[in-house]
C-alpha cells in the first residue's frame, strides 16, 4: 500500500480480511509507525530505501495486490 494517510483505511480492510504481509510505504516515518497500529506488518520508508527492493526482500516474489492511495502519476506507474 502506497501512502499512509487515507491508505490507513486500506490497511485496516486488508488486516480484517486476513491479508499478509501488509506493507505500508510512505516517506513519513510517523505515518509508517501509525500504519503498523492499523495492521501493517511491515513499513518501508521510500525516502530512505528502494521500495521495490524492500518489497522483494519481504515477499521474495512481489505482491498480489497493490493499492496506490496518493494519486501521484509517478507512484501509479
Amino acid at each position: 500500500m502506497i501512502g499512509c494517510g487515507v491508505g490507513l483505511n486500506v490497511i485496516q480492510a486488508a488486516s480484517l480480511s486476513g491479508a499478509y504481509p501488509i506493507i505500508a510505504i510512505d516517506v513519513n516515518p510517523e505515518k509508517i509507525a501509525l500504519a503498523t497500529t492499523f495492521g501493517a506488518s511491515h513499513g518501508v520508508n521510500a525516502r530512505e530505501q528502494d521500495a521495490i527492493a524492500a518489497i522483494r526482500e519481504i515477499t521474495e516474489y512481489g505482491v498480489s495486490w497493490a493499492f496506490e492511495v496518493i494519486g501521484n502519476p509517478r507512484t501509479i506507474e
